[in-house]
């Protein structure tokens, strides 16, 4: 998946009061409220998939199509 389409969602997650943190491996995301953090790892660099995990956790319905 194009690297546009990670940014994306991310920049959403942000949009609902999340702070998101990238790092080698790992996406982060702080509710700025709360403080509670939701963390998604990954091995294979896929950071697509792992953006879509973190939306999800935060509550994002993501659907295909």
């Amino acid at each position: 998946m194009p690297e546009s389409v990670t940014r994306t969602i991310l920049r959403h997650v942000g949009d609902l009061g999340y702070q998101v943190i990238s790092e080698p491996g790992r996406l982060v995301a702080v509710d700025h409220r709360t403080g509670e953090r939701h963390v998604v790892t990954f091995d294979d660099g896929d950071r697509y998939r792992a953006a879509c995990e973190l939306a999800q956790l935060v509550g994002v319905d993501l659907e295909d199509g």
